[in-house]
């Protein structure tokens, strides 16, 4: 319904009221807000609000690792941006910026709803015979799955980027191309990810995320002014690859 709603809102703001990058940020307060106005009420009709000090702590052991696994993607995205934008250009940042996130589809329509069913799927059944040998499979269902969505989302692109991007952004193809094989391994660090939250070690995905977090940062500094936006996609992928691994 999030897609969905946030469309509709773009529409709104975008086409009708014209309100340019102003209306995409209300579209997506509007959107993101109503739908966690919905869930808290439903949450708390029928749960209430509780405090617990003991809870509390065991929570925070577990999970402040992951505040850093979270951060990770947000400071690697965030700084690739701000080194393209100082030495290259806007248009190199928006030519970017529109491949990338055309690219991501494969995330939203495939990688994230896999997550969603995989994850309570193997934590439910990890005392299950044959659990190891059902994740093996998944996993490359997967892939197999993800090639087929990466194909298709590469076959319609063009036709995309010539209804809603002028020609001077078609280099954005490229870009979706060769930024798809990372988003690819974002599957299998899923999966990786979990089996370490299985073993209770957030501690181990919170520092390899924090290393390969920092050593893009260095590699965007170093490789954009080279390479430009293609420095950006060398970075995201090879971080993202190796991440996983």
């Amino acid at each position: 319904s999030a897609p969905v709603l946030l469309i509709l809102m773009n529409l709104v703001f975008l086409l009708i009221l014209h309100q340019g990058v102003k209306g995409a940020l209300m579209a997506q307060i509007i959107t993101y807000g109503c739908l966690w106005l919905l869930v808290s009420f439903n949450v708390f009709s029928k749960i209430g609000i509780g405090i617990s000090m003991q809870l509390i702590l065991k929570l925070l052991r577990f999970s402040l690792p992951l505040v850093f696994v979270m951060s990770g993607d947000l400071i690697t995205d965030a700084s690739a941006m701000y080194f393209l934008s100082y030495f290259g250009s806007l248009e190199d940042v928006a030519i970017y910026s529109l491949g990338y996130k055309i690219a991501q589809i494969a995330i939203v329509v495939f990688i994230l709803p896999f997550q969603l069913a995989y994850e309570p799927l193997v934590y439910a059944n990890i005392n299950t015979p044959g659990i190891r040998l059902n994740i093996a499979k998944l996993l490359t269902y997967l892939m197999i799955g993800f090639a087929f969505v990466a194909f298709g989302i590469v076959f319609i692109s063009r036709e995309l980027l010539s209804i809603i991007a002028p020609p001077e952004y078609f280099s954005a193809y490229l870009v979706i191309f060769l930024i798809l094989p990372g988003i690819a391994f974002r599957g299998v660090y899923y999966i990786g990810e979990s089996l370490l939250y299985i073993e209770k070690k957030t501690y181990v995905t919170g520092t390899i995320v924090t290393v390969f977090t920092i050593l893009s940062l260095g590699l965007n500094y170093l490789l954009i002014p080279l390479y430009g936006m293609y420095g950006v996609i060398l970075v995201f992928n090879l971080t993202v690859m190796c991440t996983a691994c």
